[in-house]
């Protein structure tokens, strides 16, 4: 069965071989394997060994810190989750969610007291990155990495759907001005056609054990859960783990407001800032529509 490093590091290989304009027909050949065992490397079914990636990004001309990340991602590739926990593991999660994001159809993001990262501003993103959510020596790099991925995420082919709790507006991190940029980039992205970003009451959608935020990431060939914790990320993709966190999307789906009342409850969020200031920010639900 696929695990989670060998689909992340199939990612990266398949990003390097589109980067150099490779076909994979013609890789497989220059590697002296057939097409259809690269394919299965590319999407995790099958783990190639670390002599088959280093002759294979020889052949791509990879080489430096580059090859040696990839490397690493080629090791303990039967792992059933992957935990990120050291500031090593961040550096190749970072890539190798950046390669997964660019093959992606649908994002979901769940978020109960932060807004979700792919619709954060950049202060917001350090003010949580400084805060803990880091390594106080990956902060800078783990907020370029999260504005690189903003910047291809919505696409015409990528959807991206956002629980976002009541919590995250109502205790918000950092100044006025920086909370109402944030709720305005917020109230931007609602409205966008590749979005569905919905606002969760607290007291009514989430559970004690939907209080975690995660990602669930779906390509053409693969789906990816990333939960996300203080300081490490965990990398899922056992059927039992997706299937659960399939089940708390869907319920929240139930219990979140509509797209229409979400714009009007972020619209009243900002005029209620604007009047009142960051200890008044919750518009009430009753009038949410």
């Amino acid at each position: 069965m696929p695990t989670p490093r060998a689909v992340a590091l199939g990612l990266m290989l398949r990003r390097l071989r589109t980067e150099k304009g490779r076909s994979m027909r013609a890789l497989a050949f220059q590697i002296e394997r057939d097409a259809p065992t690269l394919l299965r490397w590319e999407i995790g079914e099958r783990a190639p060994k670390p002599h088959q990636v280093s002759h294979l990004l020889a052949h791509l001309g990879i080489r430096g810190e580059r090859f040696r990340r990839v490397m690493d991602l080629s090791e303990n590739l039967h792992d059933s989750c992957w935990i990120a926990s050291t500031t090593k593991e961040d550096v190749l999660q970072r890539e190798a969610y950046l390669a997964l994001e660019a093959t992606a159809t649908r994002i979901t993001e769940v978020a109960p007291r932060l807004v979700p990262p792919l619709l954060r501003t950049r202060e917001v993103a350090t003010a949580v990155a400084h805060a803990g959510e880091v390594h106080i020596d990956q902060v800078e790099a783990h907020v370029a990495t999260l504005l690189d991925r903003q910047r291809a995420i919505p696409s015409p082919r990528t959807r991206l759907t956002a629980f976002l709790g009541t919590a995250a507006l109502t205790r918000p991190i950092g100044t006025v001005d920086m909370f109402g940029a944030q709720l305005e980039r917020l109230l931007t992205r609602a409205t966008h056609p590749q979005v569905d970003l919905r606002v969760v009451p607290q007291q009514v959608g989430w559970q004690a054990d939907l209080d975690q935020a995660f990602t669930l990431t779906e390509t053409r060939h693969t789906t990816v859960a990333i939960q996300h914790s203080r300081r490490s990320n965990t990398w899922l993709y056992r059927p039992e783990d997706l299937r659960n966190l399939t089940i708390d999307i869907r319920l929240m789906e139930m219990n979140a407001l509509s797209p229409d009342d979400t714009v009007a409850y972020l619209t009243k969020a900002v005029h209620r800032l604007h009047s009142n200031g960051i200890r008044h920010t919750d518009p009430g639900l009753d009038r949410a529509g």
